[in-house]
């Protein structure tokens, strides 16, 4: 289909154009943003939610960590259809993720965070291995040649 050719092109030109305004306002993200970033990618993997907790927060990841901000403005609960969660579902799954500490939401404001992975109640997936996964982390340092201690 060629409109979803066409699609992914305009979404890619609009996505190096706000790059590009960002870094030419010498944005500069602080480490401690990086790490918990980081952090929170790497417990993506390590937690068990469901499809639908992974799409929500995915989403707001998507409209706070890639632009350098704690806080995701999502103005509306119809906006989490576009991440795939109809907007009735949205509200009782975004409950959940503040109950298992996940997420703050700013109702007023229409605003989302991801907590920091510290405090989340959440189980772990079953197939998580913390010595496998460190050392899958240690051989993709080396792969990358960066020369630390690890």
């Amino acid at each position: 289909m060629p409109w979803t050719s066409d699609t992914y092109d305009q979404m890619s030109e609009a996505q190096k154009e706000v790059l590009k305004e960002l870094h030419e306002r010498q944005y500069h993200v602080s480490m401690d943003m990086v790490l918990a970033e980081l952090q929170v990618r790497t417990e993506f993997l390590r937690r068990d939610f469901t499809k639908r907790q992974m799409n929500i927060i995915t989403f707001i990841y998507n409209y706070s960590f890639c632009f350098g901000k704690k806080w995701a403005l999502i103005p509306k609960m119809r906006d989490f259809e576009i991440c795939g969660v109809l907007a009735i579902k949205a509200r009782t799954e975004l409950e959940k993720l503040m109950d298992m500490s996940v997420i703050e939401w700013n109702q007023e404001e229409n605003l989302f965070r991801i907590k920091d992975p510290k405090e989340w109640q959440t189980p772990y997936n079953s197939g998580f291995s913390h010595d496998r996964s460190q050392e899958i982390r240690r051989i993709n340092v080396i792969h990358a040649g960066i020369d630390v201690k690890y």
